[in-house]
């Protein structure tokens, strides 16, 4: 679990993270680790959870195969970066979108939010059902 380590883009993080550790997941936050121990982390996960953002760079570690879900604003549109990233390196990505309201893109980097946890169990549970 992708935790963002941060101030830009607070969610309720600690809310959708129980959903994932009561799975089984360990919450990092890559940008506290090195190279090397980011590079060992995802090229050793099955499953990858967190919001978008930078880290997500790190699919380039990962391997064929690994299931990922990645929670991203409506507002991001067809942003496609870390598909593209998956897409290259063969991992299965999938999105939950929602809403934040922001006018700008300045606002959208910076926007807080909250996401439903109910929607994200739904989706864990269906990548979990597909991981097996």
């Amino acid at each position: 679990f992708i935790a963002r380590g941060n101030e830009r883009r607070n969610y309720n993080e600690n809310e959708i993270f129980e959903i994932f550790r009561e799975r089984g997941f360990q919450k990092v936050t890559l940008g506290e680790l090195s190279l090397n121990e980011q590079i060992s982390l995802i090229s050793n996960a099955g499953i990858i959870a967190g919001p978008t953002g930078a880290a997500w760079t790190n699919l380039i570690f990962c391997r064929e195969g690994t299931k990922c879900l990645c929670w991203m604003p409506e507002e991001y549109g067809e942003f496609s970066a870390f598909s593209n990233l998956a897409k290259i390196v063969g991992a299965d990505m999938y999105y939950v979108t929602f809403k934040t309201n922001a006018k700008s893109v300045g606002e959208l980097y910076s926007a807080n939010y909250s996401i439903d946890p109910q929607e994200i169990k739904q989706e864990l549970e269906k990548l979990l059902n597909t991981a097996h």
